[in-house]
């Protein structure tokens, strides 16, 4: 057997050559374009990621200015319990001074009403009793205008609470020695009127 030998002339191995060129430029071509997909790939990764990333930034500072939000309203939830608190102990404040005018007025009337009454004893005891009654309502008032003077918002809660408990506690047992005062002076009254009678 013979070996055929392929005898290329110049023309067919410039053809063979170019084609060889040609190809290798293709696949050179071809990686050039997947190394340029891959670099874009990866940029697009990355812009994606720190895209995230500046995203996840921003989604904390938010958390913390939540947080701050949260402090805000305890601070604000905190003021409001003070300011009602405050407008209990200032309802109080109220309620006492009108139980104060109350006791007055009625200690007043009391008086009047059994200054011209013909019995002595009568007068002589609801003049010393009234008397008595507002003489501890007035201390009682004075101390309540000291604390209005000197702010009684800004004593602490306990020392507030203790004092207002005590004046209004004052306060009421007034307004019963004032009721025990007319009721005996009624009777008192009562009693005398049948006894002239009887004379």
């Amino acid at each position: 057997m013979k070996k055929e030998v392929f005898n290329i002339s110049k023309k067919g191995k410039r053809a063979v050559l170019i084609m060889l060129l040609l190809g290798s430029i293709s696949i050179v071509a071809q990686v050039g374009v997947t190394l340029v997909e891959d670099v874009n790939n990866d940029l697009a990764n990355r812009e994606r990621q720190a895209a995230m990333l500046k995203q996840l930034q921003e989604a904390q500072a938010q958390g913390q200015k939540l947080q701050g939000m949260k402090e805000t309203i305890k601070k604000n939830l905190d003021y409001l319990e003070q300011v009602n608190s405050n407008l209990q102990n200032v309802q109080t404040l109220k309620d006492i001074a009108k139980r104060q005018a109350q006791i007055y007025n009625n200690c007043i009337q009391l008086k009047n009403m059994y200054s011209r009454n013909v019995n002595m004893e009568v007068v002589l005891y609801t003049t010393k009793s009234t008397n008595q009654i507002l003489q501890g309502t007035q201390n009682n008032i004075n101390e309540v205008s000291k604390i209005l003077s000197s702010g009684v918002f800004n004593m602490g809660d306990a020392d507030r609470l203790q004092l207002l408990r005590q004046y209004k506690e004052d306060t009421e047992e007034a307004m019963a020695q004032y009721d025990m005062v007319k009721g005996k002076a009624e009777k008192y009254a009562w009693a005398m009127g049948i006894y002239n009678m009887k004379r």
